[in-house]
């Protein structure tokens, strides 16, 4: 990662409280913005889940989910992708998005 110079992680794990905990707390400490994605990890007990999520916001780590993280990297909902990628997602205002976009790209041009 440092070869790259990019400061953000996006990280996911089998066991939420081991492999996506422990090495986002570490990338937290050592001054990478660390994005756990909970919905993309699993774990072993509801106990384990809270424990991973409670350690990770102690530690400043960027709780989020799989869409989330998603959007975010979109960055504008204007995009011509947000239709394409909100329908991949499977979210139910995929459609309205598209038509949105269209709607703004139509305004824009006039």
């Amino acid at each position: 990662m440092e070869a790259t110079g990019r400061k953000k992680l996006i990280i996911a794990g089998v066991s939420t409280e081991v492999c996506l905990a422990l090495p986002a707390i570490y990338a937290a400490g050592i001054g990478y913005e660390a994005y756990a994605v909970i919905d993309a990890s699993g774990t072993f007990s509801e106990t384990k889940r809270i424990t991973g999520l409670l350690r990770m916001v102690q530690a400043g780590v960027i709780v989020t989910d799989y869409s989330t993280v998603a959007v975010e990297m979109l960055k504008d909902n204007a995009s011509p992708r947000a239709g394409e990628l909100y329908a991949a997602l499977d979210m139910s205002f995929a459609v309205l998005v598209g038509q949105l976009a269209g709607a703004f790209g139509k305004g824009k041009a006039a």
